[in-house]
């Protein structure tokens, strides 16, 4: 898993030359078509309407310096939109950098723990120094703790190296429904209440549904046992679309906050919050944001706000 993480900065610089490359063939391609179709139709046109041998030496003059200001004008059409692309390009592969270089502390920190755990455990149970049951069981919680940051970094890879575009016009309703609909079936006992305008259309990464659910699952696992409800809701305003989640349990600790807001620090790396960094992947890469805030008398509620569909 750790490999992979370094797998994804190697793919994006490879991904960054590929483009570079591709970026100067297009636009080589583009001007010597053009050069050809001028040249050619131009010189037909010459040779059809002019007979003088001298005044064809000047139209070809005229017409040699008309195509050297109107290529000169394409070239910077081009370079300038090849330039713009490459800059948005160097943008998300800054982003996608950031993104991996913290994944990989987070990874190696939760690896390193959730190892320390079941090992501990096996000294336990050799020495019989524990009870069977206990020990099986917190085995058990680590390698599932194991496999969903397995499935969480793989999320995060699809997501690095997709050629899907970043954004696109969403129904946030229909997406959240979804992503309740999923996880009430994983966790029947848990009450989650819904309150949905219909029709919330809104620009947001084609895979956003992944951080809905992250946000639901989150919100009931660490949420109070006593009271599992989690509330989930979208609304408009003028300009954004969000969508919010609330649960009733002891709060969010600070490090998960720094996650939501895109901290690199170093203390980040005894975060448990790999899903929560996936989250805020996605809303940056929605061009969207993230807030948190505390609910009374105990919880926490997250928004996530996107930029309202024209």
């Amino acid at each position: 898993m750790v490999f992979s993480v370094w797998q994804l900065l190697l793919n994006g610089m490879n991904g960054l030359r590929a483009r570079l490359n591709k970026s100067a063939a297009r636009v080589a391609g583009i001007y010597l078509l053009a050069a050809v179709v001028w040249i050619v139709l131009t010189d037909l046109g010459a040779l059809q309407v002019v007979l003088d041998p001298i005044a064809l030496t000047s139209l070809q003059t005229a017409k040699g310096l008309m195509f050297v200001t109107v290529s000169a004008g394409l070239l910077y059409v081009l370079i300038a939109r090849e330039h713009r692309r490459l800059s948005n390009t160097n943008e998300e592969l800054e982003l996608a950098l950031r993104h991996a270089s913290v994944l990989h502390r987070l990874l190696r920190h939760n690896l390193r723990n959730s190892c320390d755990v079941v090992l501990n455990n096996v000294e336990l149970l050799r020495a019989n120094k524990t009870d069977e049951t206990a020990a099986y069981d917190r085995i058990e919680r680590q390698a599932e703790a194991l496999s969903a940051i397995a499935e969480k970094s793989r999320h995060l890879r699809d997501l690095v190296l997709a050629e899907e575009p970043s954004v696109c016009n969403l129904d946030l309703g229909v997406v959240v429904s979804d992503q309740v609909a999923t996880v009430r079936d994983e966790f029947q006992a848990v009450d989650i209440s819904v309150d949905i305008l219909s029709h919330s259309e809104a620009l947001a990464h084609p895979r956003i549904g992944i951080g809905i659910e992250e946000l639901l699952r989150n919100a009931i696992i660490h949420g109070n046992p006593a009271e599992t409800s989690v509330a989930v809701s979208v609304f408009e305003t003028d300009d954004t679309v969000t969508v919010q989640v609330e649960d009733a349990g002891p709060g969010l600790p600070p490090m998960e906050r720094a996650v939501l807001k895109g901290s690199t620090e170093e203390p980040l790396e005894h975060s448990r919050g790999i899903g929560l960094w996936l989250v805020q992947f996605l809303v940056a890469r929605s061009n969207g944001s993230v807030s948190t805030s505390d609910r009374e008398p105990t919880g926490s509620t997250i928004r996530l706000q996107f930029q309202r569909a024209e």
